[in-house]
């Protein structure tokens, strides 16, 4: 079984080199017979286009699963721990490798994927410990919201394990296969996610070197990204110059709701605009599930189970980004007496040193060490230096560090019936 699969995977690649430029000589190189080479070849590509399942009812682990035209998958279940499963099993179904991709970005293992390319990815998502908060919030987690990923990553792993001669093209592209799902996958995409919204470090670097080079009086009108985000009555827009090239990092959001008495249903209408760079495929995925206690319908984040805009039949949510203060930079002291420790008050306090080892694909694994404080990890390599004389040690607090309970609060949304219990979760 597995020379068959060895030599599958060399036909593949074969398949794949032709596609990027060769010829029917790369084909033969890789094992394909000449006489069926363009029968390999369209099988390859029909296996990439999407399954006629996407037309029929399908079922999955006691679940059932219907298509729409537009491919979004219905799941109907008996009870959530078939209808988490077979959420995992459709998104990885549909994006397994954008899954893949952003498992291995939080917890910091794209380099053992690409290589070199990688690696300073992987070590800012090890020093801020997206993978280190999932285990925190894990752990905590009660029990009906850990089943719930528990279900989820036997879905996406039941998909991976079947879909070996299915997997996306970028994988026969870049020649490697994807690693298992967890809960602490799902857990680390979404806090990356938070992340990349809320991290922002160089808006506060950026003012901390300028006020280094002002006078007091001219300091004090220096503002943050935060604080130019107050909302003033009769006034909108920023006081802060347009970015250069007059676009943005395309971050941002907005929502807002209409009335019953303003609607013509007669009944209230939410609309939410959160705004983000492109992603291809997006990093929404829309999905509806029903169970007997969930009839949900909405976009999740691509790798997590629950709905995070969406509605059921007796209210709608959105959520909307802002650039309110989640996390803080502060300047340690070291011990004069011990650089392996920095002062708390009077009191000296050793370096937390967690040991990282990084795997890189054709070369050498890097080794690191991240240090941690009460606070949080030191961040100085992630950052440009605040002060040209030198810095000390620069730990970073986000909120993202401690445990927040958002999958609990977001599967409570999936399962409210009134707007009451939304203000509750």
């Amino acid at each position: 079984m597995e020379s068959l699969r060895l030599r599958y995977r060399a036909q593949r690649r074969g398949l794949v080199s032709y596609l990027r430029g060769g010829n029917e000589d790369t084909l033969s190189a890789f094992g394909t017979p000449d006489s069926r080479q363009q029968e390999y070849l369209t099988h390859y590509l029909e296996s990439k286009l999407p399954s006629s399942l996407l037309e029929h009812q399908r079922l999955y682990n006691g679940a059932k699963v219907t298509r729409d035209r537009f491919g979004i998958p219905h799941i109907f279940a008996e009870n959530e721990n078939d209808l988490w499963f077979a959420c995992g099993y459709v998104q990885a179904q549909d994006r397994l490798w954008q899954l893949d991709n952003r498992h291995r970005v939080a917890t910091g293992r794209l380099a053992e994927a690409i290589g070199e390319e990688g690696l300073q990815s992987d070590i800012e998502s090890r020093t801020i410990g997206f993978e280190r908060a999932a285990q925190i919030e894990l752990a905590e987690l009660d029990e009906r919201s850990a089943a719930v990923l528990d279900s989820f990553a036997r879905g996406v792993n039941a998909w991976i394990d079947t879909a070996i001669d299915e997997l996306p093209v970028e994988f026969d592209v870049l020649d490697y296969e994807p690693i298992q799902w967890s809960p602490i996958a799902s857990l680390a995409v979404l806090r990356e996610f938070w992340w990349s919204l809320t991290g922002r470090l160089h808006q506060i670097v950026g003012p901390e070197r300028i006020l280094r080079h002002l006078s007091p009086d001219l300091a004090g009108k220096v503002l943050t990204p935060e604080a130019a985000e107050y909302i003033v009555p009769g006034q909108s827009g920023s006081d802060g110059p347009p970015p250069e090239g007059g676009g943005d990092d395309g971050t941002g959001s907005n929502n807002w709701v209409v009335g019953p008495t303003r609607s013509t249903t007669e009944l209230p209408s939410l609309a939410s605009d959160p705004h983000w760079p492109i992603h291809f495929p997006d990093l929404w995925y829309e999905q509806h599930l029903v169970s007997p206690e969930i009839d949900c319908i909405g976009a999740a984040y691509a790798g997590a189970p629950p709905v995070i805009f969406g509605r059921t039949r007796h209210a709608a949510w959105a959520r909307t980004n802002n650039s309110s203060s989640t996390r803080d930079l502060y300047h340690e002291r070291l011990d004069p007496g011990d650089s392996g420790s920095y002062l708390e008050g009077d009191t000296s306090v050793p370096f937390e040193i967690i040991r990282e080892n990084v795997l890189v694909r054709g070369s050498e694994t890097h080794h690191a060490e991240i240090q941690l404080t009460i606070r949080g990890p030191i961040v100085n390599h992630l950052i440009p230096p605040v002060d040209p004389n030198g810095d000390g040690p620069i730990s970073l607090k986000w909120v993202g560090h401690q445990r927040i309970g958002d999958i609990e609060s977001l599967l409570d949304l999936n399962r409210a019936s009134s707007a009451i219990e939304i203000k509750r979760t």
